[in-house]
């Protein structure tokens, strides 16, 4: 049976069982979604920072 990642919630397939087509598709567009806004991280000095990937290109950013 298929376990999950605990982050994203990715569908993990057994070892022994077929992969499925719309399963990969499904943690793709998941993927996909999560990362095209950004994500938040803030440096040692208490900055702000957006990275993500939009248009195929990857952007980091300081939140203002």
């Amino acid at each position: 049976m298929a376990t999950f990642t605990p982050n994203l919630n990715l569908k993990k397939p057994d070892g022994g069982e077929n992969v499925n087509i719309a399963d990969i598709n499904g943690n793709m567009d998941v993927i996909d979604s999560r990362f095209a806004g950004g994500v938040i991280i803030k440096d040692n000095l208490g900055t702000s920072w957006r990275l993500g990937i939009q248009n195929g290109k990857v952007f980091f950013e300081e939140v203002v």
